[in-house]
Formats: C-alpha cells, structure tokens, sequence
C-alpha cells in the first residue's frame, strides 16, 4: 500500500494561467487558518513537517510520506492511502473513490509517537486544545508515559514511574493518570525555568498560646559579617516550624490544635499530640518520619536557681492507607500514586491520612539549661539515634574558666511502651545514652569550641545502626564555619584568610579514628569551574554529611546563606548575600534544561534575560534574586562571579543527539527570582523544599510555600 500526502486544493484547469489575485487570496487563507491553529493550540503543522522529516524510525511508507508532504507544505495534514494499480492496469484504472483520506492522529501508534516526541513539552500540552481528536491521541497513557521518561527523565514522576516498572505493578501502573501526570511535570519546569512559582501559599504561624507562654528559641552565635561600615547576618534563630521535604510534611504552631501537621500538597493538616501547657518549645525538627519537640518547663526547678529542665520528645511520622484499603504498602511512599490516582465517584473525596504516633521522651540535661542568651544547644536526629551539643558560658565572674561543653548521644530506636509521655517517666523504654564526650573528651576529637566558637551544626550519617550486630555505627559530624569579615564576641581572634569550612566525624562506636574534610576555598576563581582551593564532586550531586559546606562560599565575597538541592531531580535552590545585594537561585541541570524548561517568550516583559538584574529597597537594603539553570540551554551564563560578564549559551533544545547534553560547556545558568521573594522566605535564613516546592519565612512570621 503507498501512503502519500494529497492537498486539497482542485487541479489547476488545463491552457489557463491561474489568477495572481486569487493565489493571493489562497495563500492569505492559509495563513490565517495557520495563524488559528497557532493562536488556539500553540501547534503549527511546520512544526509537524520537521518533526517527521527528523524521525529516523518511521517506516519506508511514511518516510515517503513525509517526504512527499515536505514538497507540498503545510496546507493540509491529511493522510490519503491509495490501492496500488494491478500489474498491466493503466493509471487512469485507478478510482478516485478508492482513495481513503486518513488523518495525522490515525497514524500507527509508533509513528504518531515519534512525531509527538519532537514536540517541546508546553507544544506537546497546548496541542491538545486543538481538538477532540488531537486530545484523545496525546493523551494516551503510553505515549504520556514515553514524553514524561524522554523530557524529564530525572523529574520525580519518573523516576517513580521507573520503580513502578521494575516491579512490574501492572495495577498501579493503570491506577495513575498518566496524561495529568505529564501536563503537570511539564508546568513545574515550565515556572522552575522561569524563577516563577506557579502559586504561592501563606500560613500564619501562632506565636502565643493561651497561657501566654511563647516560643522560646535557642539563641544564636553572637557573630556577624562586618566590612568597613556595613554589616550583614552570619546566624539566624532557627524558625518555630519544621519541614520534611522529601515526604512532603509541614509540622507548625496553630491556634487551638498548637501544632499541626501539613501536606504541602494538598494542604491537609492532622493535629499533632503534644501538648504545650506550661511547656516552652526551643526548637522543632523533623527529619527521617521522625518528629521531635525540644522544650523545656516553664517554672525552673528551684525558686533561687534558673535552670530550666529540657527535654525532647519524638513521634513517628507516617503516612497511612485509605479507608478502603486502597493504597496501603510502600506505594503510600509515591507522590506519583497520591498525587495522579484515578480516583472513583464514589470516593472522590476520601484523602490519604498521616499517623503522627509517640515514640519515646528522655531529658536532654540532668541538671537544667538556664532560659538566658549565654547558655546555647545543637542537635541532629535520624531515625535511630539523637545527638546534642550544649554549650554553656564560664559562670566564674572574672572569666577565668573556660565554657563547659558536652556532647551525648542517645539511641532511640526502641519505642516506649507508655503512650502519654511525662518528663518524670524512666520505664525501660526510655532512651539510652551510647556515648557522653566532655571538653577534654572534645578536645581530643580536635571539636572543642572553647571562648570563640565556630559550631555552624551538627549531622549525623542517614544509618547509624547496624541491625546484624545491633550495635552503632557511622559518624557524628561537627561543621565549623570561620570566616575573614567575621565580627562579635563569639568571633574568633585569628580570622581566616577568606573563608574557611570544616566537618568532623566522631564514630558513634566511641573507637576509630576521625573524619576531617575542610576547604579554605573562597580565592580568585580562575575558571568558571569553581574554586581551585576546593574539591567537590562536578555534578555536586553528593550529600554525604561528612562533606564540609563548600557551597557557602561558591561565589566568594558572596555567602551563601542556604541551599536545597534536590540531587536526584538536579534542581538546586540557593540564597546568597553580600552585604548590602541578595540573590536567591534556582539551578537545572543541563538534562532537565534541554529537556523540560523552554525558552521563555522574548516578549516577557518582567525578565529579559537571565543576566538583567533588578533591585529594590526592602527596608534599607537592595534584594537581587536570581534563579540558576546549569546546562547548555537557552538562558545566558554568568561565569564565576557576580559581576563578570555574561555570554549566550547554545540552543540544544530538541537536539538530536543525547552526547550534547554530557554537561561539559555546560556552566552556571542564571535565572532570577522576583524581587519580593527574598523577604517572602528568607526572614528565619532558611529554606526547604525540592523541584516541586519551596519553602520559607516571610518578614512577618509567616510560612510562605511557592508551587511549581
């Protein structure tokens, strides 16, 4: 059978030479209908032609096809499939009747999605508005399921949609709507390319409670960035709220319940068990499907002493299966599955429920902390194990002595058996201390901070216990910060050259030697690569905890106040400030450029390019936020630091060939936030988030969560 392409347009009448006014007339015509298509579903059939002229597995009929349609233009996309004549018939033999006009959705399945590929993923989703046929054709399950793995091959929805096959879930697999799943996917790099958040939530957060206790958070460093006459913030108060990126949970204070717990998602909350009377809470984290409250009493424990006793107190956090069964194993874990199920009529508005259940309780400190700014704390928790650094300054009036220092380490595998957990409670359930350092003990280890600390934080390994030997293992790391601009009593005498970054791993078996991994980075760069001082894998894609923080220095003299990276999605937030300019970026790696943000419209009138950048006054000082994309994509470049000049990347959207992505012209793209997104998150110096959220504190208190 021969397919070829049949304009319908009549022949030319034969011995007249056509009418210019009327080819002009005809050609007008089709612009104008092409002008529509492109007006109501973004999609030319130019488009179309290219695409077919570009696929390298189209069958011999089709390529003929396309070639065929290549000569005629794009005035008609209809297929017309001819029986071929029988041997020794003349051609006139052949019936027009015969001839069956078949359109560009009727091709087979392989060639249609071939074509389709070759659509960028905003053309693949606007086509669909261009009619019912159009629609039902792109938003086939399977051809979804191959445009989602070809333009977002490391976007969430893939990469859960690679487990689902690898476990051959036939079931799970058609219980997602894998057409919602793509338009979706498609939008979040759509406003990840252009530093816009697709929506942009705020929750307000309760301050006081009934009784008039108030959150009592854990006083910083006293250090601060001085340069001359200007001053910047080098520690913040850590917020009253934690966040769980990867699971997508928000735990923060509320009126009434106090504290709650929020799927970022679909914005649902579940009351949190603990009670706040006559409790303040100093600091909340949430890590690992573990949640745990620092807080001490509000009375001190005797009337002439001002010690406070502290203690923690830990709950599990998951998420449950519907009411109906449905969804309960490890497929609870999927945000694919929550997010894209195919949901019944009759139980559209079930939800998924999260259980916050009480693990254990123990006290931080035998004696009591004293509420006063001198006396502070850090801790760090997995799912396994809790570890605290208390730090508390001389109590000889002359300041002779130096500050006492402690280190313990708790394993808090084993839940308690009560479930009302009281500070009195000492049942077998209760924690176990596996490891207490003191100053010498710390002093040994190389950690000791003495009178001018440089403690950034603490973390611990994501698997600190071995379950065959049932015994600790991996590292407690300690981060130290120092650098050259540093100001304030905590400051140390003898800054560093520019800046200076440190992670100590102490084994939490008590045996072994120590881990040490610093840079002095921060110099001249000499490349747009990086700092030479400093080692860091090329991807960055290690999050290892024994890694110092080189990227608070990555664009020396600007600090990077905070990052999140979402390493398997290659999307990574940053915030960095220089005194008296703020920027905040989002970066794409090169894969995820090229193939799922396009090329924001020239015409946009807010952001011209990637390297303009705008500034306004927010109280007294200029906020500049910037959103990076790495890869050779369509954004310009900025090179090492802020100030150099900027050059054009290459256009590789669409290429065809994968070894132009390996990433290696591939530097720095930035592309910047609004100017209002600063102090919308950046008040508490701390953002969370991944490649679907981000997540801050505004000027004002509140939690600000920007959608993708």
């Amino acid at each position: 059978m021969q397919v070829t392409w049949r304009r319908r347009t009549p022949p030319p009448t034969p011995n007249r030479r056509p009418d210019p006014r009327r080819s002009s007339r005809i050609n007008d015509s089709d612009d104008d209908d092409e002008h529509n298509i492109r007006r109501v579903g973004h999609l030319t059939l130019c488009k179309l032609r290219d695409a077919i002229a570009r696929a390298q597995a189209l069958s011999r009929s089709s390529w003929a096809a396309a070639s065929a349609f290549s000569r005629h233009g794009p005035a008609r996309a209809d297929l017309t499939t001819m029986t071929p004549p029988t041997p020794g018939a003349p051609a006139a033999a052949v019936s027009r009747a015969s001839a069956t006009t078949m359109a560009l959705t009727d091709l087979p399945y392989t060639v249609f999605a071939e074509i389709a590929s070759h659509l960028s993923p905003c053309e693949a989703i606007a086509a669909r508005r261009v009619s019912r046929t159009v629609y039902a054709a792109l938003t086939r399950a399977e051809l979804c399921i191959s445009l989602l793995l070809r333009h977002f091959p490391r976007a969430r929805e893939s990469r859960e949609l690679r487990t689902l096959l690898r476990r051959g879930d036939a079931a799970l697999l058609e219980a997602v709507r894998w057409a919602d799943a793509l338009a979706a996917t498609a939008r979040r790099y759509h406003h990840l390319g252009a530093a816009t958040p697709r929506t942009v939530d705020t929750i307000r957060v309760a301050r006081e409670d009934h009784n008039g206790g108030l959150l009592r958070g854990v006083t910083p460093w006293h250090r601060f960035l001085r340069l001359d006459d200007k001053t910047a913030a080098f520690h913040h108060w850590d917020p009253a709220w934690a966040c769980d990126a990867t699971a997508g949970l928000l735990v923060h204070p509320v009126e009434g319940w106090r504290y709650v717990l929020r799927d970022v998602d679909s914005g649902c909350t579940w009351p949190v068990p603990f009670g706040t009377v006559n409790r303040l809470v100093r600091r909340v984290r949430l890590a690992h499907g573990l949640l745990v409250f620092e807080w001490c009493e509000k009375q001190p424990v005797g009337e002439e002493d001002d010690a406070h006793r502290h203690f923690a107190t830990a709950y599990d956090v998951r998420r449950m299966g519907r009411p109906d069964g449905v969804g309960v194993g490890r497929e609870d874990e999927l945000y694919t599955l929550r997010r894209y199920r195919k949901v019944r009529r009759d139980d559209e508005a079930e939800v998924d429920e999260c259980a916050v259940t009480f693990r254990c309780e123990w006290k931080i400190h035998s004696l009591g902390i004293p509420l006063r700014h001198q006396d502070r704390f850090f801790s760090a928790h997995n799912s396994t194990h809790y570890v605290v650094y208390i730090w508390q300054s001389s109590r000889s009036p002359w300041g002779e002595d130096e500050p006492l220092e402690r280190l313990i380490i708790w394993d808090i595998s084993v839940p308690s058996p009560s479930s009302a957990p009281a500070p009195s409670s000492g049942g077998g359930g209760e924690p176990r201390i596996i490891a207490q350092l003191d100053g010498a003990q710390l002093d040994h280890w190389g950690v000791r901070q003495r009178g001018a600390p440089a403690l950034r934080c603490l973390a611990l390994d994501d698997c600190t216990r071995d379950s065959a030997a049932s015994a600790a293992c991996g590292h407690v790391f300690i981060v130290e910060e120092e650098h050259r601009w540093s100001a304030g009593p905590h400051s140390s005498p003898t800054p560093p050259r520019l800046h200076h970054v440190k992670a100590t791993g102490i084994p939490l078996s008590g045996s072994g030697p120590r881990w040490v991994d610093e840079c002095g980075g921060g110099g001249v760069q000499s490349d747009a690569g990086g700092m030479p001082f400093c080692w860091r894998p090329a991807d960055g894609a290690e999050t290892w905890a024994g890694r110092c923080p080189c990227w608070r220095h990555d664009d020396f003299p600007y600090l990077t106040v905070c990052e999140v990276r979402d390493v398997q999605a290659g999307v990574r937030f940053s915030a960095r400030h220089c005194f008296m300019l703020e920027t905040l970026s989002v970066h794409v790696k090169p894969r995820l450029r090229v193939h799922g943000v396009p090329r924001p419209a020239p015409h946009t009138p807010r952001r011209l390019s990637s390297s303009t950048k705008t500034s306004s006054s927010h109280g007294g000082r200029n906020a500049k936020l910037t959103t990076v994309l790495g890869g050779a994509g369509e954004y310009k470049s900025r090179r090492g630091r802020a100030s150099e000049a900027v050059r054009e990347g290459r256009d590789n959207l669409g290429a065809g060939s994968e070894s132009e992505f390996d990433g290696s012209d591939a530097i720095a793209r930035e592309v910047q936030f609004g100017d209002d997104a600063w102090p919308m998150l950046l008040n508490a110096g701390y953002i969370c988030g991944d490649e679907r959220w981000l997540i801050g504190e505004a000027t004002d208190g509140s939690i600000t969560i920007m959608h993708f």
